[in-house]
């Protein structure tokens, strides 16, 4: 699978501020149809455990985004925004035309008044009005920035960026001061044609030392690999690296089935892990989903959970690392019983759903 131009492996990630100011950064045009962001702030206090904004204005032809049945126009005029934390929320995920009830320009963001984006490199503010989940955050980019994917000829690209982000978050009434680092990202895309990327799993961590870890893998309709990588940020030392071979990612343990409301079933994960391994690095990590699981993230979920990790034989836990998770493979591969664990197999087949009867 050849869809996405090759980058990194374990190379350090463009980190000058100029590589920041750089970065693309705008609303809807006539060539970039689709545009996706997001701010992410894992690892927060209970009982939030993590906060998430997540827009995508447009829908791409993609599997694991297709969460409405539309026609063409409507695709594009489709805006879907959702933000959550962890308690249980009814009024997280909402949806807009782009033309009637969405206000689009460089530098400000704003959907119908409910959540704005505004601002700039290298300060961006958030602002959320609800009843039950409101916000009011300043958002610092720093120089750690990491591109997930960029295709050629400019199709597709998306990048992150470690921020650091100052506020406070109203849930339920209750007014929670927040301080934590967090991963700003965006991306854009032509209006390309269908592409079978029917797997995703995402999760943000932040670990000790002002560090911040991430990990990505991608699969096809047909189970295939198409991407499966980790990046790993780290203030104190000034570095930001990327590694994109020898990562292996394993689902253990599953919760029931569920079934979303577009008719999308799959399986979300209970436990899984982590691996990847040079030289001069091992990493592992293994992790329990608590089941606060959302709807609204594309076709999949959003939710938290809890960790254990070591790097070079060093251990740390931490509660409320945040995971994306959606899968739109047939349920054949999500339901492999009997397959060989051994590290051979393991490394051959990056995700192994169990389903426990």
């Amino acid at each position: 699978m050849r869809f996405f131009q090759r980058l990194f492996d374990r190379k350090r990630d463009p980190q000058t501020s100029e590589a920041a100011l750089k970065l693309a950064y705008h609303p809807p045009n006539n060539k970039y149809k689709i545009v996706h962001q997001a701010l992410i702030l894992p690892n927060l206090a209970t009982p939030l455990r993590y906060f998430n904004f997540y827009s995508l204005m447009g829908q791409p032809s993609l599997p694991i985004f297709q969460n409405q049945q539309l026609n063409r126009e409507q695709v594009l005029d489709c805006v879907t925004v959702m933000s959550s934390v962890s308690p249980h929320m009814q009024h997280h995920l909402h949806t807009y035309s782009l033309q009637q009830e969405c206000h689009l320009q460089q530098g400000n963001f704003d959907f119908s008044q409910r959540e704005i984006l505004s601002g700039d490199f290298p300060i961006f503010e958030l602002k959320r009005d609800d009843d039950e989940l409101s916000c009011d955050l300043k958002i610092f980019t720093t120089q750690y920035m990491s591109y997930f994917k960029k295709m050629q000829l400019g199709l597709f690209e998306h990048w992150s960026v470690l921020v650091k982000c100052e506020g406070h978050l109203k849930y339920q009434n209750k007014i929670y001061d927040i301080s934590s680092l967090g991963s700003f990202e965006y991306a854009r895309s032509v209006d390309l044609p269908a592409l079978p990327i029917a797997y995703m799993v995402y999760m943000v961590m932040n670990i000790s030392g002002d560090r911040q870890l991430l990990c990505m893998q991608l699969r096809d309709l047909f189970n295939r690999v198409v991407q499966s990588k980790m990046y790993l940020r780290d203030l104190v030392q000034n570095e930001s690296l990327s590694f994109e071979q020898n990562v292996y990612f394993k689902v253990h343990r599953v919760f029931p089935q569920v079934t979303n409301s577009y008719g999308r079933t799959m399986y979300l994960p209970r436990e899984f892990e982590w691996q990847y391994q040079d030289k001069d690095l091992n990493i592992e990590i293994s992790g329990n989903c608590i089941g606060d699981y959302k709807f609204g993230y594309g076709a999949g979920y959003v939710g938290s959970f809890d960790f254990n990790l070591k790097i070079n034989g060093v251990l740390e836990n931490g509660a409320g690392g945040y995971v994306q998770y959606v899968d739109c493979r047939n349920l054949k591969f999500q339901e492999l019983d009997d397959l060989n664990k051994n590290p051979k197999y393991f490394a051959e087949v990056a995700v192994l759903i169990r389903k426990k009867h």
